[in-house]
């Protein structure tokens, strides 16, 4: 045994950045089943990147790793997939357009970023049976 205990009603987890859940009578299963039917899987929204945030990051560093290339990306500060299932499946498309939503990073440092990503949205469906 792992030495883990089981999960039962009142008990806290941690989800997402320091937010508390408390588990619901039927333990964690019961709880998944209520965030699964809460959500559903995410898809990126459309218009997520605006031409006007995009122009608002040419030219200036890379928040990663400093390096400036002839073409930077727009990168939400709170990534928008992690918003997503931290916020019950809700995305805040008003501030997802505010250019200063957004930070610039290189191509390479947000292919990095786009994996680290990807491989969080697999863990949050596979956690939530999406």
């Amino acid at each position: 045994t792992t030495g883990a205990k089981a999960l039962k009603a009142g008990d806290e987890l941690i989800a997402g950045v320091g937010q508390k859940i408390t588990a619901s009578p039927g333990g964690l299963k019961h709880l998944v089943q209520e965030v699964k039917g809460a959500i559903g899987r995410y898809k990126r929204p459309s218009g997520a990147t605006t031409p006007q945030q995009r122009a608002s990051v040419q030219g200036k560093p890379c928040v990663t790793c400093g390096e400036i290339k002839p073409k930077m990306n727009a990168d939400h500060k709170d990534p928008l997939v992690m918003e997503y299932y931290r916020n019950d499946g809700q995305i805040d498309t008003q501030k997802m357009r505010d250019p200063n939503s957004v930070q610039p990073q290189c191509p390479s440092c947000s292919n990095q970023q786009g994996g680290f990503l990807s491989g969080f949205g697999r863990a949050m469906r596979k956690l939530f049976g999406l």
